[in-house]
């Protein structure tokens, strides 16, 4: 039975998510031989409140992927605090064009992945690095939890 990769993913233009998700969906199937599968939901258009709070905590998501600078009146950052607010503990992945805005917004925040937004290649790169290790850590967990119940 494949196991499925779900990402969250926060970008008001949709065609930078639709530019990638194809090739995101063919690493995850090379990197883990088949056994994994990539879903990609994306939610551009959101309200701060308990929708979006419930869309973060729900452990179905692997993983966090948002722009800095969403909406006119929305950020990435207040996505980040009601992920912290409310301990979602997964990956996040936060993006922006204004890197110095990003290291300001992120700087003493623990526990989440940035990238400036300099072209989608780049941005594909971290994506897919942030994807391998969330996968090997599952893995090495699940290894570990298999050998503690063979010693015990």
């Amino acid at each position: 039975m494949k196991k499925i990769f779900k990402v969250l993913w926060f970008d008001d233009e949709e065609e930078n998510i639709r530019l990638i998700e194809d090739e995101l969906k063919d690493y995850i199937i090379e990197f883990t031989a088949g056994e994994y599968i990539l879903e990609i939901e994306d939610f551009r258009t959101f309200e701060i409140g308990a929708e979006l709070t419930e869309k973060v905590k729900d452990p179905m998501y692997n993983l966090i992927i948002t722009d800095f600078h969403l909406l006119e009146e929305r950020t990435g950052g207040e996505l980040l605090s009601i992920a912290k607010d409310n301990q979602a503990f997964k990956d996040i992945l936060i993006y922006s064009s204004n890197a110095q805005a990003l290291r300001e917004a992120i700087e003493g925040v623990d526990g989440i992945y940035y990238r400036a937004f300099d072209n989608l290649p780049n941005l594909v790169k971290k994506i897919k690095a942030v994807i391998f290790e969330s996968i090997y850590r599952e893995s090495y967990a699940v290894l570990r939890s298999k050998d503690n119940v063979q010693n015990s």
